[in-house]
């Protein structure tokens, strides 16, 4: 079942996928502590595949050059995350994706498969 939003309120894991291909798994559990992990992650010097690294979010939402952000993720729009954890000096890290293409809700699982916790 595809969707056409996630509103800022819901919680649940979701696949989201960007007009360039990338793939996003974003996980949202009860207790709020949001977090992200790029599905389609790049190859390691040895070739393999590499495990995604899962993020931390401060917050998330949707970008448009024309209205801005808003709250929650939209077809067509970009998405916005904002990862923990800080610099050391308390700057924070912005991801901004290409538009998102579709919206598919995930299972609820104990973690993101195959992804590691940022260092």
């Amino acid at each position: 079942m595809e969707l056409t939003e996630i509103r800022a309120s819901t919680t649940g894991r979701w696949l989201i996928r960007t007009i360039a291909g990338a793939v996003h798994l974003l996980d949202v559990p009860p207790d709020g502590r949001a977090r992200w992990a790029t599905a389609t992650a790049p190859e390691t010097a040895s070739g393999a595949p590499a495990r995604p690294v899962v993020h931390e979010l401060i917050a998330w939402a949707s970008y448009d050059v024309l209205t801005g952000v808003r709250e929650g993720i939209s077809l067509g729009e970009s998405l916005l995350f904002i990862t923990e954890p800080l610099t050391p000096d308390g700057t924070a890290t912005a991801a901004i994706s290409a538009p998102v293409l579709s919206i598919s809700p995930l299972p609820p699982q104990a973690d993101l498969v195959g992804a590691r916790p940022t260092a």
